[in-house]
């Protein structure tokens, strides 16, 4: 189940992860593709993988290296920070259930003993 419930905010923290590639990233991409490659492209294009992951069933762990190390840096950072805030999210919520699993488990009494089991364990 906490599995379900961590591929499931990949989309949400892809989309709340900032993402500033440096110019030196956007001029190793550009050069690499051979055209102009802007900022909003680069994270558009990460957000949709990280967003894609979920329905596709693939992990982020295999992430595509581009052989430049300036990008594939960028993108190892963006993809640790995505997996950074996941795994907060569902620490959270669990944390959340174990909470309320406690407060009712206080208010437990201790069952009595009776007489019969009180003497079943003195003859034992």
């Amino acid at each position: 189940m906490l599995v379900t419930i961590l591929v499931a905010q990949f989309a949400g923290a892809a989309s709340s992860t900032t993402c500033n590639p440096s110019p030196q990233v956007l001029a190793a991409l550009s050069t690499s593709t051979h055209h102009t490659v802007t900022a909003s492209q680069v994270c558009g294009q990460l957000k949709g993988e990280f967003s894609n992951v979920q329905f596709q069933g693939s992990s982020t762990s295999q992430a595509k290296t581009t052989g430049v190390a300036a990008v594939d840096t960028f993108t190892k950072r963006y993809a640790d920070n995505v997996l950074s805030t996941s795994f907060d999210r569902v620490f959270a919520f669990t944390a959340i259930l174990s909470i309320i699993g406690v407060i009712p488990a206080l208010f437990l009494r201790k069952p009595e003993k009776s007489s019969t089991d009180q003497a079943a364990l003195a003859a034992a």
